[in-house]
């Protein structure tokens, strides 16, 4: 999935911007948003919503969702898993 571009001299700086970014997020969330991913394209549209209000709710469940409302309510960074 290509969502920007850069030019070649300033590449590798955002691929370890990207890198960085990813690697603060809650590996539980990332693991349902590429589950999600990997079977958008064997799924109906349907089928496809539905994995994802399901994947919605398992996340809405977590503790890293919690940490991440505190963390917004508080002012701070969230600290996950």
């Amino acid at each position: 999935m290509i969502w920007d571009v850069f030019a070649d001299n300033d590449f590798q700086n955002q691929v370890r911007v990207l890198a960085e970014t990813l690697s603060l997020q809650p590996s539980s969330s990332l693991r349902l948003i590429r589950k999600a991913f990997n079977l958008s394209s064997q799924n109906s549209l349907g089928q496809q919503l539905d994995l994802e209000r399901d994947l919605q709710r398992e996340a809405g469940r977590s503790l890293n969702y919690k940490e991440g409302i505190q963390a917004f309510i508080q002012k701070r960074q969230p600290n996950f898993d």
